[in-house]
């Protein structure tokens, strides 16, 4: 907000500005690290799963002929990895559905290319016109084969006792828009609707959780502190790496190294 005093006497042209400002702290962004999504999901495929392992085993056997450090190393193997899984399974292409497959992205991206020249000529938004049917068409055809799949993976889950991937498949299915409720309870179990009141419950529920008098044994922590600091432990042996990544679950997000457990399971 901004005034101008043009009646003040200060011997000069111009005028008096007063101005009222907020200023705000500009938080400092931290340099994200690009997390590659590799389309893991032709590995099912044995012809490629067989070929991601050639290539793997071959890359790998000319990496250990090298006498390098450990850290050398590990950054040969990761960029062994992220380049032979770039040339054999390709990067992941984001879908918001899930029945969308390669096929019909294929298709939108060619309609995208026709849609650019469609008012060039008749014969051009004519093709534009068959391209966007046929889009049509294989999406239709693409999301009841993915319904028709759920269906038979729900009635296999249930007859081999795969009760949470089946219920979790049902839940995709079934589940319908829920709106968001801003209700909570006091502590007799009342329902509170009031702004005021749920601000003052939350208060007290943090006043509750936090303030508390906490009161360690010092004897503990002074008998741990006078022991020397020894590691007797074993080292770690490779059979036991190989064992905990193959224990690994499906679907478990890869680290900054962007290496996925998928591929070090089979």
């Amino acid at each position: 907000m901004t005034r101008t005093y043009p009646g003040a006497d200060i011997g000069s042209d111009h005028d008096l500005v007063l101005a009222t400002f907020k200023l705000m702290l500009n938080s400092k962004r931290k340099a994200k690290n690009p997390r590659l999504h590799f389309d893991l999901k032709k590995l099912r495929d044995p012809n490629i799963s067989e070929t991601f392992r050639a290539q793997i085993g071959g890359k790998f056997a000319a990496l250990t002929l090298i006498d390098n450090d450990v850290d050398t190393m590990a950054n040969s193997l990761k960029e062994v990895l992220a380049s032979t899984a770039e040339e054999v399974l390709g990067r992941k292409r984001r879908t918001i559905q899930p029945w969308v497959m390669n096929e019909v992205l294929d298709l939108c991206d060619k309609r995208m290319e026709l849609r650019k020249r469609k008012f060039g000529s008749n014969v051009a938004m004519e093709n534009y016109q068959l391209a966007n049917k046929a889009v049509r068409k294989k999406m239709k055809e693409a999301k009841e084969k993915w319904i028709d799949d759920q269906y038979v993976a729900i009635e296999q889950g249930m007859s081999s006792g795969r009760w949470k991937q089946t219920f979790s498949t049902l839940k995709m299915l079934t589940k319908t828009f829920q709106p968001k409720k801003n209700l909570i309870e006091d502590k007799d179990g009342r329902l509170l609707t009031d702004n005021e009141d749920i601000m003052q419950r939350w208060s007290e529920y943090c006043s509750d959780l936090y303030n508390y008098e906490l009161q360690p044994d010092l004897s503990i922590l002074s008998a741990t502190r006078d022991q020397p600091e020894t590691d007797d432990s074993p080292p770690v042996q490779k059979s036991e790496v190989e064992a905990a990544v193959k224990s690994l679950k499906l679907g478990k997000a890869p680290g900054v190294d962007n290496i996925p457990c998928h591929k070090h399971q089979k």
